[in-house]
């Protein structure tokens, strides 16, 4: 039995309740392959050629019913099969790369370890890569019969489709990322695949556009007999500062923002550490349903503090600067950690609630791990965002914008906009 999943998977505005389910760029759409398992043991009639199923993908809000799917695909199942072709071979220059293990992950691709299904890339070239791949278990990531008439493996899809993103990594991450848009249609040759076996993969672009890459993918068994042919599959291209990048893959080693060199703080004889946030690039953060901002978000946030940033209203920069000045507080008491204490924590770990009085302070479990008490302190303008954290000690700190007329009670020593900088106020 053969079947033909024909899906067209636009751009719709993904709910807030979904939303918090994201993990990272892909998630929402990793849900996409999932509902394709959705489709039931089913076998054909005598005088059925065809039977149609479809499958529609809704968040769990009260009018979700009535409202427009996030998702939707259509399962065909069919009692032939359309003979395979297309050609595997490379036309233009292709170069031997030999990459496994960390040269796939998490170098090019981000993916956690039940996930990381793409074992070795042979060769690349302009239009296309060879790859391997490894069918992987399911006993203990998705709910499955155990002798199925049919199946969609999840897993096995999102690793095969990964493979876009690998072709375009040629070089390492270089600020290009791939967003999955669409596939025209994905035709299944086996009913069934074995866990552990290895298949291999050949993908070729056919098409480019001003916002996207189309490719066929290709995977087949060791004896060159075809299993699942993608036909137009489609990404989306956007690109995004590496830093933002490295951050969502190492959480725990990575920062958004700057150290602020603690001379800049009048050398206190207190321990302090400083984070600065400047040049914030909010264009990129509303394209596609802010889904790159929401992204940041669900690693910079905590659960609870993720709730109140989705419920935010108004403008997205206003949303942006939010949230990079929670990331700047978080990582200045990150660094304040790893430096004085050698502990090292993620933004999510550290949740930032105000008081009473409307002052910030650093939380979580971090605390329980030391008795010294943080004062944290934030400030910003329409560029920059500054935060300091002082040990057993209060702190405040300010930005003025360099020749701005001062009275005397401010402080000498000053952070502006054009820069990091000491000096006297004019006037």
């Amino acid at each position: 039995m053969m079947c033909e999943a024909a899906a067209n998977w636009c751009r719709v505005a993904v709910s807030r309740k979904s939303t918090t389910c994201a993990r990272n760029v892909r998630s929402v759409l990793n849900a996409v392959r999932c509902m394709s398992s959705c489709v039931p043991n089913a076998s054909l009639g005598p005088t059925q050629a065809t039977r149609p199923v479809r499958v529609q993908l809704r968040d769990d809000t009260p009018n979700s019913a009535s409202a427009r799917p996030i998702v939707e695909a259509i399962s065909l199942l069919t009692a032939t099969s359309p003979a395979p072709s297309s050609s595997r071979r490379h036309s233009r220059t292709r170069a031997q790369v030999n990459w496994s293990g960390h040269d796939i992950y998490p170098d090019r691709l981000f993916h956690g370890e039940s996930l990381r299904i793409v074992r070795h890339v042979d060769i690349w070239s302009e239009e296309g890569i060879d790859f391997e791949v490894e069918v992987p278990g399911r006993s203990n990531a998705v709910r499955h019969t155990k002798i199925p008439l049919f199946s969609i493996w999840p897993m096995l899809l999102d690793g095969i489709v990964s493979t876009f993103s690998l072709w375009r990594a040629h070089e390492k991450f270089a600020g290009a990322i791939s967003i999955p848009f669409r596939a025209r249609r994905i035709i299944f040759h086996a009913n069934t695949f074995a866990e552990g076996a290895r298949l291999r993969g050949y993908l070729r672009l056919i098409s480019v556009t001003p916002r996207s890459h189309v490719a066929d993918i290709q995977i087949s068994d060791g004896n060159g007999n075809l299993l699942i042919h993608f036909r137009g599959w489609e990404e989306l291209c956007e690109r995004v500062p590496p830093e933002y990048h490295q951050f969502i893959l190492r959480p725990s080693e990575q920062y958004l923002t700057r150290e602020l060199p603690v001379e800049l703080l009048g050398n206190p004889t207190t321990p302090v550490a400083a984070s600065v946030a400047t040049d914030v690039p909010c264009n990129i953060f509303e394209h596609n349903q802010e889904l790159w901002l929401k992204t940041l978000a669900h690693v910079v946030l905590s659960p609870v503090e993720r709730e109140e940033w989705l419920e935010m209203q108004g403008a997205t920069n206003r949303r942006v600067e939010w949230l990079f000045g929670r990331a700047a507080a978080k990582e200045a008491t990150r660094r304040f950690l790893i430096k004085h204490h050698q502990a090292r924590w993620t933004n999510a770990d550290i949740p930032i609630w105000p008081d009473d009085s409307g002052k910030p302070h650093p939380l979580g479990p971090w605390s329980e791990h030391t008795s010294t008490k943080i004062d944290l302190s934030i400030t910003h303008t329409s560029k920059l965002i500054v935060a300091a954290v002082a040990a057993n000690a209060r702190i405040g700190i300010d930005i003025e914008i360099l020749g701005r007329v001062l009275s005397g009670r401010f402080y000498p020593r000053r952070l502006h906009a054009r820069g990091i900088g000491t000096g006297r106020p004019h006037g």
